[in-house]
């Protein structure tokens, strides 16, 4: 008789269907099971031992004695509004705190799940440990600094740089180790990555971890342990294969298969669906049982494919490029090549050699991937000649098709005042294939264009004319009150009261630009006692 682990095995197989339900179903099956899973049972090969002794660089007691990696991850939840409180994270959002451990071949080995979101790290590591999760002798497990560092559990050196992406920050700038408790960090963080990708597979094989359900929270919890056994089970029936060794003659034959099922039957606008790969694959094995390749490894074969495709279809766009329909193969000089190589990465592998398949990807990609032909920039492209000759600068409201700029500033005023079927030569590139005298295709300059080009121009102007006069000094006002009353108060010829009523005379402009322009002073004292005894009389 099947052993229960067995029958949900061949239940898993006979289930296609990504259906939530499928939990709740086989709930009662497996949460006996759960208690087994939650032991320590420290089952780990270290495969990858030697990628893991590289890493260490001779550490051979990690090696020997660390036995995996401890993390939490908060997975959402739904609950009552009068119980929502102690579930409430840090980020303000409703989750319980999960903590699982993982051995280096991506199995987890450990769950504590159950805690409120608000709960601490190192608190729930703590009830795990009061509750019988132990750590054999001699052995421990890595953890983040939310952790403590003991004997059992070995964390990184605080205050000191510790995510990879600073380290490849560093790498990327040439710069070295700064002490040995960076080096450590960094060691350190390579193998604790495995806890995180671990839990990054676990959300991303079930969804259901993403967002939160409306099953009551006990069963919400059990269902976040489920998919950790799930989880578990599927990788101890998906055997780790060794990569694909793909030949010339796979790879023609796969491109004939995907050719047959470019029907919409099997492949809609985002590619194929998953009946679709299922064809792909049953045929392709049955066509070559020799190589009995996994659906998955055809589909990155395919996604290979179809970045070579796109590579070197970009890439024979290039100005100073050829192309033998013949052969498939990109004709160019040594310099262009270097160009290419450094533009296009991936089409370094066919220099000197034939992409056979690029006619037959053609027919499966061309107009489903996207080609820039519409782009434009709202600033001049300048041309670059590979030889090495200076550019011409009448190629500079032009970009790499030849076709104009219709927001370049440099295009020719002339023709921007032409709106009626003027036409526009636009410079091009001759590829190593076409003739010097070949003639070229003369494309009317749109309406719109023009218009974009008298409004550049037009905005240009503007700007220039308001920077000229933010640019021109201020002209200070010479007859200012201030200067009136020190003028008043050095006249000895007027009163006190004289001098008050003067200053109302001040108030306006004529009357300050007389009083100061007048340099007899008998002239100036006259002016005023006239101009105080009319005010009086008015």
């Amino acid at each position: 008789m099947d052993s229960r682990m067995d029958r949900i095995r061949k239940f898993m197989l006979q289930e296609e269907e990504d259906d939530d339900e499928l939990f709740l179903v086989l709930l009662p099956a497996i949460y006996s099971s759960l208690y087994e899973e939650k032991c320590p049972v420290h089952t780990s090969s270290l495969s990858g031992a030697q990628l893991v002794k590289e890493i260490l660089e001779g550490h051979q007691s990690w090696s020997k004695n660390c036995i995996g990696a401890i993390d939490r991850t908060h997975i959402p939840i739904t609950i009552g509004e009068e119980k929502a409180a102690p579930y409430r994270n840090r980020k303000g959002t409703l989750s319980q705190n999960m903590m699982v451990a993982c051995d280096f071949d991506l199995n987890f080995t450990f769950i504590s799940c159950g805690w409120e979101g608000s709960a601490s790290d190192a608190g729930v590591l703590r009830s795990a440990i009061s509750k019988g999760f132990e750590v054999p002798a001699g052995k421990f497990y890595l953890v983040d600094g939310g952790y403590g560092n003991t004997s059992s559990f070995l964390a990184p050196y605080p205050g000191v740089w510790y995510h990879l992406g600073e380290f490849r920050r560093r790498r990327r700038n040439h710069t070295s180790y700064a002490n040995k408790e960076e080096l450590f960090n960094h060691r350190h963080a390579l193998l604790q990555n495995y806890i995180e990708r671990a839990i990054g597979v676990l959300k991303k094989r079930f969804p259901l971890l993403k967002v939160g359900n409306h099953y009551p929270i006990e069963s919400q919890i059990r269902i976040h342990a489920a998919c950790v056994v799930f989880h578990n089970i599927i990788r101890a029936m998906v055997k780790e294969t060794s990569r694909a060794s793909w030949s010339h003659s796979y790879e023609r034959g796969l491109a004939e298969i995907l050719v047959e099922h470019n029907v919409p039957v099997y492949r809609g606008q985002n590619g194929w669906v998953a009946e679709g790969w299922k064809s792909i694959a049953s045929k392709f094995n049955s066509k070559f049982p020799s190589a009995q390749f996994t659906k998955q490894q055809i589909q990155e074969k395919e996604k290979d494919m179809k970045a070579n495709y796109k590579a070197v279809r970009d890439a024979r766009k290039q100005s100073g490029t050829g192309w033998d329909a013949s052969l498939s193969m990109i004709i160019a000089e040594p310099i262009i090549w270097e160009k290419l190589k450094k533009d296009y990465p991936m089409v370094k592998r066919y220099e000197g050699k034939p992409f056979l398949l690029f006619p037959t990807l053609a027919s499966l990609y061309e107009g489903s991937i996207a080609t820039g032909d519409l782009n434009f920039l709202s600033i001049p492209i300048p041309s670059v000649d590979l030889t090495g000759e200076e550019a011409s600068p009448t190629n500079s409201s032009t970009n790499q098709l030849g076709t104009v700029n219709p927001l370049s500033s440099t295009h020719d005023a002339g023709q921007s005042s032409n709106m009626h079927g003027q036409e526009a030569q636009p410079t091009t590139s001759i590829s190593s294939g076409q003739k010097e005298d070949e003639p070229v295709r003369k494309r009317k300059q749109s309406q719109i264009v023009v218009v974009l080009n008298d409004y550049v121009d037009f905005k240009k102007q503007q700007n220039q004319k308001f920077m000229e006069e933010m640019k021109e000094p201020k002209q200070t006002d010479q007859f200012t009150i201030a200067t009136c009353v020190a003028a008043l108060e050095t006249m000895e010829d007027l009163s006190i009261a004289e001098k008050s009523k003067a200053l109302r005379l001040f108030k306006c402009q004529h009357n300050r630009e007389i009083f100061l322009n007048t340099k007899d002073p008998l002239l100036r004292t006259f002016w005023l006692k006239e101009e105080i005894s009319d005010m009086e009389k008015a």
